[in-house]
């Protein structure tokens, strides 16, 4: 039997949109951060291609806030970025206090 990698995949779609862990989790919890962190980066790359296209398409900031279900009332792309970092922050807290 030989040692499984860990794995990430998103599977499903919309509301049903579910992340799957697969492979060696557990066992090094470091190499576990690591590598969630590396998928977090990969997931803030798409977050900004999405952010730039919507931004080519017309979009703006109050619009892309709101899509992104963090703030109603944004102005710019800082306040659309403080109300992301918060809106993390606080889902960070329920886990590690």
């Amino acid at each position: 039997m030989f040692a499984q990698v860990r794995r990430v995949r998103l599977s499903g779609h919309g509301d049903r949109l579910r992340l799957r862990q697969r492979g060696r989790w557990g066992q090094d919890t470091l190499g576990d951060l690591r590598e969630c962190c590396r998928v977090s980066m990969a997931v803030d790359k798409a977050f900004g291609e999405a952010i730039r296209g919507s931004i080519a398409a017309g979009a703006g900031w109050q619009e892309i806030g709101r899509a992104l279900g963090v703030t109603e009332a944004a102005r710019s792309k800082d306040d659309v970025i403080d109300a992301l970092a918060a809106n993390r922050r606080d889902a960070w807290r329920r886990y590690i206090e």
